[in-house]
């Protein structure tokens, strides 16, 4: 049986004012945990007295050290990779992470993550100035890192599917919507944490590292 934890209305109200859609206040809580470990990596950090100021920044700067640091000609070359695993004929990067294809006009945005192993996880943020106005035309290709490290591949998303997940992802600075994927224990496979039947099998694609030119 799942404890039960008791909580004042105040802070039952401050849960509900952070809902999103049909959020229950399991999930609600599930993505303040969510958020706090992935930028204070709680769990995956020696334990500290709160006091400590010098443990604390210890903390901070491990945190630092695990992050990786920006590859920007990878990216753009997994963003164009995407335009040949579409099979697109004629298509070019019209901003950093938009690919248009110029026979039809339609649109995808590209945003690449890196494998987080200490968080055993992906994430990725959507700007304001798409996912506020989604175009019907405009799908989403979230690029991951596989999690062997050895191998790219990404997630496919039509505009209609966009469009009901934005809804349920929370924001993460500068206005921008947070998607996260990771693996979930009850199935040992992973899932949007905000829309996890979104069914990851049938719209995940590896590239094909002869496609990836730097």
């Amino acid at each position: 049986m799942s404890p039960v934890i008791r909580i004042p209305d105040e802070i039952y109200k401050r849960l509900e004012s952070l809902a999103v859609g049909f959020d229950t206040p399991y999930s609600v809580i599930e993505r303040l945990l969510e958020f706090y470990e992935s930028t204070n990596q709680i769990g995956h950090v020696d334990k500290v007295n709160p006091s400590d100021s010098s443990s604390s920044i210890n903390s901070s700067n491990k945190s630092s050290r695990n992050k990786k640091s920006r590859n920007i000609k990878l990216e753009k070359a997994l963003k164009i990779a995407i335009g040949k695993s579409l099979n697109w004929k004629n298509y070019r990067l019209v901003t950093e992470s938009v690919l248009k294809n110029s026979q039809d006009n339609k649109r995808v945005l590209c945003k690449y993550s890196s494998y987080s192993p200490d968080l055993d996880r992906w994430f990725w943020g959507i700007p304001e100035k798409y996912w506020k106005n989604w175009d019907e035309d405009f799908s989403l290709a979230l690029i991951l890192e596989n999690d062997d490290q050895k191998g790219y591949s990404f997630l496919l998303l039509t505009a209609d599917e966009v469009q009901h997940l934005i809804p349920k992802c929370s924001f993460d600075g500068k206005n921008e919507k947070k998607i996260n994927f990771r693996y979930y224990k009850n199935d040992n496979r992973p899932h949007i944490q905000e829309w996890q039947e979104f069914n990851v099998k049938e719209h995940k694609f590896e590239i094909d590292p002869e496609m990836i030119k730097i």
